[in-house]
């Protein structure tokens, strides 16, 4: 069963996953006949090169690992203890597993994404499964769990769709957070009466004394009502429950755990305990059927994305005991209305925030038949009494200046225009110099009053080449990027988180939007950097293209007097072409992420590092990633692809690839792409071929991100 998993699969990795990183899709499987493989172990432990070897011997892999397509069942020879983390990660071909007895432990990610695994065959003697070592196996139907394994860890099962039960035995100890997470046939977690630690109610996985609902199984849809006995629920308990339809509990509830309620699609109905004190982090992110919510009095703080992508929700209505709102906690709820107070902190969150507030319906109408007292009327003879003023003066901080103003006594102050400056985001009044207690514009001023500005600092990383850059915060919370190139020099070329954007002196983002990464190229009018190469009499076809790249600081020479026009692009060379243009903080990317590439050494490790860490490059396998290989055009044309969807650029075009004689030797993790390429232009074929084994020169690679870049704005 397909999915749109985007944002759920992010949250995943990052929370339980760190090192994950999904490899591209294997080859058509030409060959619907498994092979079988036995696999060896070094003293004891069951190794990736263990794994290689064997399956290399059969076809299954190349001799660097990276999988051929051919389904293979395989069998762990006797004398392993351990499997290793990552051992079978990402094989889609792997249809069947025996582990034979001895064996006491499974490493993070040893199975991880084998979408084809449905036979596998666990150990008396197993003690460990490590965090996510069956993550996403998407043809597995049921688990026992031999009596002996102690702890599952954390997101062990997670995402296995054709999932249906689970055997709790009587010896498990420890099961993490979201151990059988978003399992969307999993209609029961049965547990073994011996167990002492768990218990099970309705196929619901419950602490052994009842108080702690731990997993509630995604295979189950509508209404659900929590037991009495429940007085906490666990983190990520019913996460991804995409059938569940309603939710209420007793006011035993005390604690709702982080992600409780993540990615419940189908939740239209929450009865919130009286006595929870705090709407965790991500609680209901992504319950994109959630239309209205009362949070209970007595909560005091609402966590970071509480309610991200909550697409349907109109109303919620937060008490006045709230004094603390995290960051993105209404992102994307773009119909939402907040019911507050006029004199609560989350009404001058709303403020900060413009979000649309109304307050609460009263129910304490006053009888508008009752005449006032006529003892209480004014004596017309009685002095008036004096009128007090009082001044309202702003301390921008460093800001532009803001006008006082004079206030009759009781009288509101009026809110100002945002003050700006420079690498600064304005980000509310407050009553203090410490900035912890904001001002709420909707209060009677009762005495003189300064007021302060409190600033966000503009975080975005800028590259800036023959010029630099300024970056200012409007009023309307957007943020005006102004360029000044050094004399002698204009505006060439303009990045903006990866996707160009036209090359004028300014940019300015939308209100309460900020760039992440800017790169700014300027260069002479006049000179160009292809001047001083003389080896472009090699490809005189290519100087629009090679003049583009290099004045754009995205391809530099082989040398001070050489492009290489014919050389070959390596592998390194292009992902760091493409880091260029997104501009990459390479600071941030200081972590060796292949063997092969040593950060501080060799020019393009950081690029790699990001580029596993986007999960646009996954290298060849054994820790690889071969950046001195000549890129081939499969792989450039699929890197392109994600990269285009990773920068935010539409990538749905798809073009015919039958008037390529070659087009069946497109291997299928590229076939998308190079049917995009084509739509979108990018690629015409080398001499009517697409040649997609074939390596491509830099020269031909200067020419196709040039149309990248101008087409793809």
């Amino acid at each position: 069963m397909k999915k749109n998993r985007a944002l759920t699969l992010l949250l995943v990795l990052a929370l339980l996953l760190p090192n994950l990183i999904l490899p591209a899709s294997a080859d058509e499987d030409r060959d619907n006949t498994p092979v079988h493989i036995v696999v060896e172990n070094t003293k004891g432990v069951v190794t990736k090169q263990n794994l290689i070897a064997a399956a290399s011997a059969a076809g299954v892999c190349t001799s660097a690992g990276a999988w051929t397509g051919k389904r293979f069942t395989a069998a762990i020879n006797r004398g392993a203890t351990t499997l290793a983390d990552n051992l079978f990660f990402g094989c889609s071909t792997l249809t069947g597993i025996s582990i034979p007895e001895g064996v006491t432990a499974i490493g993070v990610n040893a199975f991880s994404v084998c979408l084809s695994l449905a036979d596998i065959s666990l150990p008396d003697s197993l003690i460990t499964i490590g965090t996510a070592a069956f993550f996403n196996c998407d043809s597995l139907t049921d688990v026992i769990l031999p009596n002996g394994v102690t702890t599952i860890g954390n997101g062990a099962f997670t995402y296995c769709d054709s999932l249906k039960s689970v055997t709790v035995s009587p010896s498990v100890a420890s099961i993490g957070e979201g151990a059988f997470a978003a399992c969307n046939a999993l209609t029961t977690i049965a547990v073994d009466a011996a167990n002492d630690t768990f218990t099970s109610a309705d196929g619901v996985l419950l602490s052994k004394d009842g108080t702690a609902l731990l997993c509630y199984p995604g295979g189950l849809s509508g209404s659900y009502t929590l037991p009495e006995t429940v007085t906490d629920v666990g983190d990520s308990a019913f996460f991804g429950c995409e059938s569940l339809t309603a939710i209420s509990m007793t006011d035993n509830v005390t604690a709702l755990g982080t992600h409780a309620f993540y990615n419940c699609k189908s939740l239209t109905e929450v009865a919130l305990s009286d006595n929870i004190s705090a709407i965790g982090p991500s609680l209901f992110s992504g319950c994109r059927a959630l239309t209205e919510l009362t949070i209970p009095a007595g909560v005091t703080a609402i966590g970071g994305n509480a309610f991200y992508g909550c697409d349907s929700l109109v109303s919620v209505v937060i008490p006045d005991t709230v004094t603390d709102i995290g960051s993105n906690v209404f992102y994307g709820c773009n119909s939402v209305a907040i019911v507050c107070d006029e004199d609560s902190y989350a009404y001058s969150y709303c403020e900060s925030n413009s979000l649309p507030r109304t307050p609460p319906t009263s129910t304490t109408d006053p009888d508008p038949t009752t005449d006032p007292d006529p003892d209480t009327d004014p004596d017309p003879d009685t002095e008036p009494t004096p009128v007090h003023t009082y001044t309202v003066t702003f301390n921008s901080n460093g800001g532009s200046a803001v006008p006082f103003q004079k206030l009759t006594a009781g009288a509101k102050a009026t809110r100002p225009v945002a003050p700006t400056k420079t690498n600064a985001v304005f980000d509310g009044w407050y009553k203090d110099s410490a900035l912890t207690s904001p001002f709420a514009f909707n209060t009677a001023v009762a005495n003189n009053i300064t007021l302060y500005a409190k600033w966000k600092p503009i975080t975005t990383y800028i590259t800036a080449s023959g010029g630099k850059v300024t970056s200012r915060g409007n009023a309307d919370g957007s943020i005006t990027y102004s360029f000044s190139p050094s004399t002698g020099n204009k505006v060439l070329a303009l990045y903006v988180e990866g996707v160009p954007a036209p090359a004028a002196d300014s940019y300015q983002t939308k209100p309460g939007k900020m760039c992440e990464t800017l790169v700014l190229v300027c260069g002479s009018a006049t000179a160009h950097k292809i001047d001083n190469f003389t080896d472009m009499n090699q490809a005189a076809w290519a100087r629009d293209a090679v003049m583009y790249v290099t004045d754009r600081n995205l391809f530099t020479g082989t040398s001070s007097t050489t492009f290489g026009p014919s050389a070959a692009m390596t592998r390194g060379m292009f992902i760091t072409v493409l880091s260029r243009q997104y501009g990459i903080d390479k600071a941030k990317y200081k972590t060796q992420a292949f063997s092969d590439c040593t950060v501080d050494k060799d020019y393009f490790a950081e690029a790699a590092a990001w580029g596993q860490n986007t999960r646009l490059v996954t290298g060849i396998g054994n820790d690889s990633f071969a950046p001195n290989a000549s890129i081939t055009r499969e792989q450039m044309v699929a890197i392109m692809f994600r990269y285009a969807g990773f920068i935010g650029l539409n990538t749905s075009k798809r073009g015919s690839l039958s008037s390529y004689p070659d087009a069946g030797k497109v291997n299928s993790y590229a076939l998308n792409a190079f049917q995009w390429a084509v739509a979108e232009g990018l690629i015409s074929g080398s001499k009517g071929r697409l040649n997609p084994q074939g390596t491509a020169t830099r020269a031909e690679v200067s020419t196709i991100i040039m149309r990248f870049c101008t087409k793809l704005k």
